[in-house]
């Protein structure tokens, strides 16, 4: 087994141009054959990420390709491990990392994303209920 080294890009925003920007950078080794829950492990030991409350969302850009790829599991880490073992210079490829929190209020669950500062509900039926009540108290 080897080492490979990755540069990490975090705490930016994705354009519409599917550009990375406005990012900080770190950077971690991992063996070459790492399932995707320990490189998940690393990325957050790295940079001081809560995973109690937190996930994060691990992209990287191919050269010629206009839509960055997605690491979702193994066969993902898998994929991007082969892309480094031949290109294996630290500034190729770096992983692109996005986090997103979920916070919990009046029964709603809510998901907030750093990249875009997007606010989703993933939990709406208090909401539903909480408008619900709301309105009829105006009629």
């Amino acid at each position: 087994m080897s080492n490979i080294m990755i540069l990490l890009r975090h705490s930016g925003e994705w354009t519409s141009d599917n550009e990375y920007k406005d990012y900080a950078i770190d950077g971690i080794i991992i063996k070459d054959y790492v399932s995707y829950d320990e490189v998940v492990g690393e990325i957050m030991t790295q940079l001081g990420i809560d995973d109690t409350d937190k996930k994060i969302e691990i992209r990287y850009i191919v050269e010629g390709n206009s839509t960055p790829m997605e690491i979702r599991n193994d066969m993902g880490v898998r994929l991007y491990v082969e892309l480094k073992k031949f290109n294996r210079e630290f500034r190729l490829y770096p992983l692109c990392i996005n986090i997103s929190y979920s916070v919990e209020k009046n029964g709603a669950i809510m998901n907030f994303n750093s990249s875009d500062d997007s606010v989703s509900v993933l939990s709406s039926e208090a909401v539903v209920q909480s408008n619900l009540m709301d309105m009829k108290n105006y009629i």
